[in-house]
């Protein structure tokens, strides 16, 4: 039975006044068709390797809203803690350094279900944290990317030297789960702009079936970095080329890396341009579908060189 779904891509701003336009996944047997930047929908076809088609459709853009939330916060000459989840549908939260958005942004697509985020502990380039959700209905669409966003100062590729980082993280309840564990990278044209050119995923684990968009139907290429083979995927996302890298080996569960080398990488063979600033950071966890699933991340740092 065919099954669609429209999805509303929420455009929610990431640190240094970035606007980040959603994720780019859809589960496996379903391809991502994007209308315009703002809206696409998974539609029966190959999915997570499958032909992305591209329509004339257009629609008024959306602008997220951001709500306070009542969490209690505690300072200390360690770093910054929290003693409460947050749950509303943009919900974040602020350490300095880093921004942890809840970030339901296709809450709307779920016959049912919830999702609550929380901070355990942000000092300088490093935080621990949360998130919990279950979710029912609308199988073939995202719900949300709970993430922390890294704050930094944009920087042109070609000025980059190193960006070392390393995640290290555990699901509990993946039966019937289908979600992936992904870090999410934006570049433009220009500093800190709010149109992205390239979005760049690397995906540390994916569950149940959930794989990224490409315009050919499969990998574009298999390099080994940092020690780990992905599988490369691209297509597009609204007006952006998407670059997928999905480990061979997924989940990863425990992983140091440089993510400079993923993006020399694209310099190198597939066309991207040194002269395009990075302007975002951020990893999370993008759900369809499962119950009472818990992503905890003991460890995510990044320093931008």
């Amino acid at each position: 039975m065919k099954q669609t779904a429209f999805v509303l891509l929420a455009i929610v701003a990431a640190g240094g006044g970035v606007n980040w336009t959603g994720p780019t996944s859809c589960v496996s047997g379903y391809t991502c068709v994007y209308s315009n930047p703002y809206y696409s929908q998974c539609v029966p076809g190959s999915g997570g390797g499958g032909t992305t088609a591209r329509t004339t459709t257009t629609s008024s853009r959306t602008t997220s809203r951001t709500t306070t939330t009542s969490t209690r916060t505690t300072t200390s000459a360690t770093g910054v803690s929290t003693s409460a989840d947050f749950c509303g549908q943009w919900d974040l939260r602020d350490t300095g350094s880093w921004i942890l958005y809840n970030n339901l942004w296709g809450s709307g697509a779920a016959t049912s279900g919830s999702q609550c985020t929380g901070l355990d502990y942000a000092s300088g380039n490093t935080i621990r944290w949360h998130t919990t959700w279950s979710w029912q209905g609308g199988p073939y669409n995202v719900k949300s990317y709970a993430n922390a966003n890294y704050k930094f100062t944009p920087k042109q590729l070609s000025a980059l030297t190193t960006i070392p980082t390393s995640m290290t993280f555990t699901y509990a309840n993946t039966n019937g789960m289908v979600a992936n564990v992904a870090y999410d990278l934006f570049t433009a044209s220009t500093a800190g702009s709010s149109t992205s050119n390239y979005e760049i995923m690397i995906w540390l684990g994916a569950y149940g079936g959930a794989g990224p968009i490409s315009s050919s139907g499969s990998t574009i290429a298999t390099p080994t970095i940092d020690g780990v083979t992905w599988k490369l995927y691209t297509g597009p996302n609204g007006s952006m080329t998407v670059y997928s890298f999905v480990a061979s080996n997924a989940p990863v569960t425990n992983w140091s890396g440089d993510l400079n080398n993923f993006i020399k990488y694209l310099t190198a063979n597939q066309g991207v341009s040194k002269s395009q600033y990075l302007n975002t950071i951020q990893a999370g966890t993008e759900p369809f579908v499962g119950t009472n699933a818990k992503l905890t991340v003991t460890n995510f740092s990044v320093t931008v060189n």
